[in-house]
């Protein structure tokens, strides 16, 4: 316990200054951008998917390809049959989790987008009522 007390802080890591509306509730910061390209995306991935072909090209085999791995990598796997109700609501939750992670590695963001526990809590608080609710 005395060494946790010396840990040095990590404030300087998630203290990222503002764009728009400093100290304001609806202040823009790199935090909130990451938020919406992931939203963008995710949509965007949707998006792509309801588009079908009979023959499925580029996009389409991408979208097919996601739908069959959270289906029956994450879905079935974990919950049986039963689990393929919740197929849409876990393929947003697995790629909106991606696209904000992958944020991480980009060179000029490398913004840690769950650095801080308001979105992994608010993410399970959301699970959690869609699972129970």
């Amino acid at each position: 316990m005395l060494l946790a007390a010396e840990f040095p802080p990590l404030s300087h890591i998630t203290n990222w200054s503002a764009f728009a509306g400093d100290g304001q509730w609806w202040e823009i910061n790199k935090v909130v951008i990451v938020y919406g390209f992931a939203v963008l995306f995710t949509v965007l991935l949707f998006t792509l998917g309801n588009k079908k072909k009979l023959v499925p090209t580029g996009a389409q085999n991408l979208a097919e390809m996601a739908v069959e791995f959270v289906e029956d990598g994450i879905a079935v796997e974990t919950m049986g049959k039963e689990g393929k109700k919740y197929v849409p609501f876990l393929m947003s939750l697995f790629f909106f989790i991606f696209f904000t992670n992958i944020f991480e590695v980009i060179p000029v963001i490398q913004m840690p987008a769950a650095a801080r526990i308001a979105m992994p809590m608010t993410l399970a608080l959301i699970a959690y009522v869609v699972y129970h609710g």
